[in-house]
Formats: C-alpha cells, structure tokens, sequence
C-alpha cells in the first residue's frame, strides 16, 4: 500500500464515487490506473462515470494497533 493512498473506516457513510471502488474496476498494481470491465478501457483510478457500483471489499482498511497493558508485580500480589 502506497502512503498518499486514500484510507476510509469501514463505517463511513459516505464513500466517494471514483474507479478505485467500483465493481467493474480491476485495479493494476504498477500503476495508478484502473481497467474498466464495463468500458474495456483503461482509466485513472480518481475517475468516475455513470456506471459506478460500489464495492465495500475494495476499501483499504487500516487496522489500528493497541496498546498493551503495562503490569507490574505489586498488582498480582494478595
């Protein structure tokens, strides 16, 4: 995953209607582009059309890392 690469929360209402989310994008990892099945064409992943379907699985999610409790001997003690 590239760093300047959009990251939406799974819950977010609203996601934006680009290639990037469509169903009939097939996305190229060399490039920033996507191939259209529906076109046959290949576009920006930033583009949009009218034959946008979102697809919830083409989100990227990011998986935030929780700290560990810090313990220590007193508070095992009786």
């Amino acid at each position: 995953m590239k760093k300047n690469e959009i990251k939406i929360p799974l819950w977010e209402q609203e996601v934006p209607s680009i290639c990037r989310f469509c169903a009939y994008a097939k996305r190229f990892n060399i490039r920033e582009e996507v191939m259209c099945e529906k076109k046959g064409r290949i576009f920006p992943e930033d583009n949009t059309c009218k034959k946008f379907v979102y697809d919830i699985l083409k989100i990227d999610t990011v998986r935030v890392k929780r700290d560990k409790p810090k313990y220590n001997k007193e508070q095992f003690q009786l």
